[in-house]
C-alpha cells in the first residue's frame, strides 16, 4: 500500500487517506458485503490500480491476507505459537535429505537418520563442543540468476499502465529521423522564417502558460490547505473515536474477566465445601483410566456402609446429601415399579417381578444377598424414578492374567415425558448423572462436578 500511494500516477496527491481507509476496511471486513463495497470503491475511484487489486483479491492470495477470506480455524488463527527462522531452516535441511514425492512409510528411515544426527549434534554442543558448518571457501564468484517476479503484486507505473519505455524511445527516434529528412529538403530561407515564427509563438505560449500556471498553482495551494485542514480534523475525530472504543472494550473485558474469576472462585469454594461435607475420597488414577474420566471433572469417591444397602446408600448421597435416606430411594423405586406394573411384568418374568418388589419392600437394617442392589433392573428403576441418567461402571478381575477390566452401562428413563418428574430437576439434560462404581460386591459413588456433567462418557 505504501508503494502504491507514493506513485502519484496511480493514486493522485491528496487522495491517499481515502485509499488507505478502503484497504483497511478490506482487511478488517467481517462480512462479504463490506468487503465487496471497499473493493468496488477502489475500482471506481482509482482505476489505475486494477491489476494490483486483481492480484491481491485472488483466492490463493486473499486467503492469506484478509480475515474474511482466511482458511485457518479460529483456534489456529489465535494460537500463540508461530514458526521461526530456526524451525524453517530445520525444515529445509530435512527436505534436502528426505526423498520427495514418496509415501512417508518409505522415507521414515531417512527422517529418523536425520533426527539421530541432530540429536548427536545437540549432545556435542551441550558437552562444550563448537559448531562447524564445514563451509568451503572458493574463489569463484557467485553467479546470480536473472530474477523474474512471479509472486509480487504489480505496483509500478510500468506494470500497472503497460507503459513501454522501449517503444517510446523508438517512437522519439523515428520522429527525429523524419524531422531531419524534412529539414534537409527545405531551403535555408524557409528554415530561417519557420524558426523565427516558431520562436515568436513559443515566447507567447510560454507567457500565457506561466500566467495560467501561476493561477492554477494558487488555486491548488488554497485547495490543498483546505483539504489538509479538513483531513486533520477528520483524522483527529476518528482517532478520538478509536480511543473511546478501546476504552469501552477494555472496561467490558475487565468486567468479564472479574465475573469469570469470581465465578471460578465461587465454584472452587463450593466444590471444596462439598468434598469436606460428604467426606469424599480422592479417586485413584486406575479408576479414572478404566472409566475414561478426566480428573478435572470428578469431585471425589464416596464409600458408603457395607450393610447390603450400599447401592441405595450411594445413590442417596447424590440425591439427598445423606446416605441415611436410602429408604426414600427404595420407596420411590417401588412406587415406580408399581406405577408401570404391566410394562415391567412383560419385561421381567412373573417370579422376577415379585422378587424385585420384595427387594424394594425390604426394610431390614442388614440386607442379605437376595435383597442387594443388582446391576440391571435396579439402575433402570432408579433412572426412571428420578428422571436422571444412571451410569454404572463395573470392575472385574481375571485371575489367569492378574488384570482388571472395566465395563460401563448407561440407563436412561423411558417414561420421563409421560409423567411429572418426582425430583426437583425437571430437565434431565441439566441433572447431574448418578455415577455408581461396583468394585467386587460393593457399590461406591463417583461424584461429578456440576460444571462437568455434560462431559461424562
Amino acid at each position: 500500500i505504501q508503494r502504491i500511494i507514493s506513485n502519484h500516477a496511480i493514486v493522485p496527491p491528496g487522495r491517499d487517506v481515502d485509499f488507505i481507509d478502503y484497504t483497511d476496511q478490506m482487511y478488517n471486513a467481517a462480512g462479504e458485503k463490506s468487503y465487496n463495497w471497499a473493493v468496488q470503491q477502489i475500482c471506481n475511484d482509482y482505476p489505475n490500480t486494477k491489476k494490483w487489486l486483481d492480484w491481491w483479491t485472488r483466492n490463493e492470495i486473499a486467503g492469506m491476507i484478509f480475515k474474511l477470506k482466511g482458511w485457518l480455524k479460529d483456534e489456529l488463527q489465535n494460537h500463540p505459537c508461530r514458526t521461526s527462522n530456526g524451525v524453517e531452516a530445520l525444515h529445509r535441511d530435512l527436505y534436502h535429505i528426505v526423498e520427495k514425492k514418496k509415501p512417508v512409510i518409505e522415507t521414515l528411515h531417512q527422517i529418523f537418520s536425520y533426527l539421530r544426527s541432530s540429536g548427536l549434534d545437540l549432545e556435542f554442543v551441550d558437552a562444550g563442543g563448537r559448531v562447524d558448518y564445514n563451509r568451503k571457501k572458493t574463489g569463484k564468484q557467485r553467479q546470480m540468476k536473472k530474477f523474474f517476479n512471479d509472486g509480487h503484486a504489480p505496483d509500478m507505473t510500468k506494470t500497472l499502465l503497460d507503459y513501454s519505455f522501449k517503444s517510446n524511445a523508438g517512437r522519439k527516434k523515428k520522429m527525429n529521423n523524419e524531422g531531419e529528412e524534412n529539414n534537409k529538403s527545405e531551403s535555408k530561407d524557409e528554415q530561417k522564417a519557420t524558426i523565427e515564427e516558431e520562436n515568436e509563438k513559443k515566447i507567447e505560449e510560454e507567457k500565457a502558460k506561466k500566467v495560467a500556471e501561476e493561477k492554477a498553482k494558487k488555486i491548488e495551494e488554497e485547495n490543498a490547505k483546505k483539504k489538509a485542514a479538513e483531513e486533520r480534523r477528520r483524522r483527529a475525530e476518528k482517532h478520538a473515536g478509536r480511543i473511546e472504543e478501546n476504552k469501552k472494550r477494555t472496561k467490558q473485558e475487565s468486567k468479564k474477566r472479574k465475573l469469570n474469576d469470581s465465578s471460578n472462585f465461587a465454584r472452587e469454594m463450593h466444590n471444596a465445601q462439598m468434598f469436606r461435607h460428604l467426606g469424599l475420597l480422592a479417586i485413584t488414577p486406575d479408576i479414572l483410566t478404566g472409566c475414561q474420566l478426566d480428573v478435572d471433572d470428578v469431585l471425589g469417591l464416596y464409600n458408603p456402609k457395607g450393610d447390603g444397602h450400599c447401592g441405595w446408600r450411594a445413590s442417596s448421597v447424590l440425591l439427598y446429601n445423606n446416605e441415611e435416606h436410602y429408604n426414600i430411594v427404595k420407596e420411590l423405586m417401588r412406587h415406580t415399579l408399581l406405577a408401570y406394573k404391566e410394562h415391567y411384568k412383560r419385561m421381567l418374568r412373573k417370579d422376577d417381578y415379585e422378587e424385585k418388589l420384595a427387594t424394594l419392600s425390604h426394610t431390614g437394617r442388614i440386607a442379605g444377598q437376595r435383597f442387594w442392589f443388582d446391576v440391571l433392573d435396579c439402575p433402570r428403576l432408579l433412572a426412571e424414578a428420578y428422571n436422571r441418567p444412571v451410569i454404572l461402571y463395573m470392575v472385574s478381575y481375571d485371575p489367569n492374567i492378574k488384570n482388571k477390566s472395566f465395563n460401563g452401562v448407561t440407563f436412561l428413563p423411558i417414561f420421563s415425558e409421560c409423567r411429572q418428574c418426582n425430583s426437583n430437576d425437571k430437565n434431565m439434560g441439566n441433572s447431574a448423572p448418578i455415577v455408581l462404581f461396583l468394585n467386587g460386591n460393593h457399590f461406591q459413588l463417583i461424584v461429578i462436578k456440576d460444571e462437568a456433567i455434560d462431559r461424562v462418557i
